[in-house]
């Protein structure tokens, strides 16, 4: 779908040119990629953890990537967000933000060029990449800024609850936890790399619904349902927004996972910012394994 809604925007704009050629990928950085498929599809009969050998080029080849680029993170953050697979993703499932970027890119490479007369022909992947990364900067800090002079109110209250501006603040250091946590554990050596949500082991106290309503209706979280820890009932599971990927280097396509998180540790989170957890590098059982799920992919070409 995103495609196709893509590919009709470049026709409006008199661009007879695919969305995967108008947002190519960054080659240096593809190439560095498939090289680690490579080498995962030749470990796999020693080293192979997934059912399949496409499940583990799937899991680790980005992961591996982006852990190989540096031993810091700001050496990781050279990571690319560019090509028309990264930006659907990014968009996750919201159309407006999907066509803001690209509008935005469009916008940036039209400034660049020197004569009027010169038709665009793709945008290079510098500007995809420092568009959606000021987008996400964007998307978290500014729109925080203006819920904090917004009344909020809230269904599971008994009564209307207005939402005094710090709780703006523990959504914001909540997001930084959660990304800082998930980029530890991308560049682990975990069984399960890519995660991007968490599921609340406890029944939410009145704070910390507060928080996570506030960052769903901002568009900041997406929450569904799941089975518990224990397998005998049903408990929330809140989902990161794709989009902030870039501001924390996660790889936003593919298999997702999530981590079981108790009410402590969330409020260590809203009051830190700090990472939810210690994470370690090998896999040490259930309790602190990311758990795997599909997430639906419904941008998908």
């Amino acid at each position: 779908m995103a495609v196709r809604i893509l590919r009709k925007r470049l026709t409006i704009a008199g661009l007879n040119i695919e969305p995967e050629t108008f947002f190519p990928s960054y080659k240096i950085q593809e190439d560095g990629i498939a090289k680690e498929a490579e080498k995962i599809k030749m470990e796999y009969p020693e080293k192979g953890r997934g059912s399949t050998i496409s499940d583990d080029v799937r899991r680790y080849a980005i992961p591996n990537y982006i852990k190989n680029l540096g031993g810091t993170s700001k050496s990781r953050s050279t990571y690319r967000y560019a090509g028309l697979s990264n930006i659907i993703h990014l968009s996750s499932g919201i159309i407006r933000y999907l066509l803001d970027a690209a509008m935005k890119m469009f916008d940036v490479a039209v400034g660049k060029l020197e004569n009027d007369d010169i038709q665009i022909h793709f945008i290079e992947t510098d500007i995809q990449n420092n568009v959606m990364r000021d987008q996400a900067d964007q998307f978290l800090y500014t729109e925080l800024r203006k819920s904090s002079n917004i009344n909020h109110e809230f269904e599971f209250a008994p009564e209307p609850i207005h939402l005094p501006v710090n709780n703006t603040e523990k959504l914001q250091n909540l997001i930084c936890a959660m990304g800082r946590t998930f980029h530890e554990i991308l560049t682990s050596d975990r069984s399960e790399r890519k995660v991007f949500s968490v599921a609340l082991t406890n029944i939410p106290d009145a704070e910390l619904k507060v928080v996570f309503q506030l960052g769903v209706r901002l568009g900041f979280f997406h929450e569904m349902r799941i089975g518990n820890k224990d397998g005998n009932g049903r408990t929330m599971l809140y989902v990161l927004n794709r989009c902030f990927a870039p501001l924390f280097t996660l790889d936003p396509t593919g298999f997702q996972g999530y981590l079981f998180m108790t009410n402590k540790d969330l409020h260590k989170a809203i009051k830190d910012g700090k990472q939810l957890r210690t994470i370690v590098e090998k896999d040490e059982g259930n309790d602190t394994d990311p758990m795997q799920f599909e997430f639906e992919d419904i941008w998908e070409a």
